[in-house]
């Protein structure tokens, strides 16, 4: 009988120090070393027609990125296609399938100033969660909740939100929802989660008049091995 009670009480306790381990915080700030991301589209093979070298064209825009800021490079409005920013050996951000858009109308938060061609076919673009059908901004009639995903674990995620897109941001990490962070009126706001003790996936919810839509930028990630 004792015996039956300590193995009926090992998933409790497993279950118990899972739950003392994660303790996910919302932050202002990542730490130094943390990458983050500016979002561009590109179609290469209209690069390829025009004989620009895709790989150069995208190693000039990186030169130009502020320090500690990368580009993360989309090839379409829905990100029906795998989106991976950052590199193989060191993690990578994932977005996740079909939840996101790019973004494009005129909004709070500013662009890079990027010499770009006008042959070169690569605009600057903001991650969104929501449709803009003519010009507006359009809470997406599905209502999606976007996660993002690391390839390794993580420390630290965050992102520069657009206040006119919602009234609020919500984190949900290792299971643990985090309280709502108010967004104010005119006044875009970073936002980062932190867990000492890592994680792989993040959920993002936004509230507000506009339901589930935001429009972010400089999102980014702090691999937990350089935390």
């Amino acid at each position: 009988m004792h015996k039956l009670r300590h193995l009926l009480l090992l998933p409790l306790c497993a279950a118990a120090s899972f739950s003392a381990q994660a303790a996910p915080v919302m932050v202002p700030a990542m730490k130094t070393g943390a990458q983050s991301y500016a979002f561009f589209y590109t179609n290469t093979t209209a690069l390829l027609k025009k004989n620009i070298n895709p790989d150069t064209f995208k190693q000039s825009v990186n030169s130009q990125l502020p320090p500690g800021v990368r580009a993360c490079w989309t090839s379409a409005d829905l990100n029906a296609t795998d989106i991976r920013c950052g590199e193989v050996t060191t993690g990578q951000m994932q977005l996740g399938y079909t939840e996101l858009y790019t973004y494009l109308n005129e909004i709070l938060l500013p662009k890079d100033p990027i010499v770009i061609g006008k042959d070169a076919n690569i605009k600057q673009v903001f991650i969104s969660n929501s449709i803009s059908p003519g010009g507006g901004l359009v809470a997406d009639t599905v209502g999606r909740v976007s996660h993002v995903h690391f390839t390794v674990r993580a420390a630290q995620f965050g992102m520069l939100v657009d206040p006119n897109s919602a009234t609020s941001i919500q984190f949900i990490v290792n299971g643990q929802a985090l309280p709502p962070q108010p967004l104010t009126a005119g006044v875009p706001l970073y936002v980062a989660v932190e867990d000492p003790h890592g994680f792989n996936d993040v959920t993002i919810i936004a509230g507000g008049f506009l339901g589930q839509a935001w429009v972010a930028d400089r999102m980014g990630f702090l691999p937990l091995a350089q935390y």
